[in-house]
């Protein structure tokens, strides 16, 4: 689902990104005190977009999605329905996360979304932390071990 833009004066193609950056906090986290804080996820995202994913890649952050004080148990989050619907109506075809967590909490979830959902779109999950994913560069990496653990 990557656009492509054929650069006319070097005739390169170069895929461009449309990225929605998701965070999300639960209230569950706050009394743990080990989760990151939708400010800290939030730099954490923009700074690991400074860096160039892919040589010959454009990125554009297209928009945040925050679900503040919500559980991942479930996907009926606001936000992350509205991420879902920006996907379907091709607004954006990539998300970053800090961490699966944060966007799974539950297996049955992470299992359909990175195995069906995100693939049957081509839309590129990237997640910053352990375990890393970048369902562009290692497709078959959302098969491992250490991705299914993580939920």
């Amino acid at each position: 689902m990557a656009r492509i833009r054929k650069e006319e004066s070097k005739g390169i193609q170069q895929k461009i990104w449309y990225i929605g950056k998701y965070e999300r906090l639960s209230k569950e986290d706050l009394l743990k005190g080990d989760s990151r804080s939708i400010i800290s996820q939030d730099m954490t995202l923009d700074n690991h977009l400074e860096n160039p994913i892919v040589q010959g890649e454009e990125i554009i952050v297209v928009d945040t999605y925050k679900d503040d004080g919500t559980s991942g148990m479930y996907d009926k989050r606001s936000e992350f329905q509205r991420a879902i619907m920006d996907i379907e109506t091709g607004r954006i075809n990539a998300l970053i996360v800090c961490d699966l967590s944060r966007m799974f909490r539950n297996d049955a979830d992470q299992k359909h979304y990175l195995e069906y959902y995100f693939r049957e779109r081509k839309t590129r999950i990237i997640s910053c932390s352990l375990p890393y994913l970048d369902t562009y560069k290692e497709p078959d990496r959302i098969f491992s071990m250490d991705v299914k653990f993580q939920a």
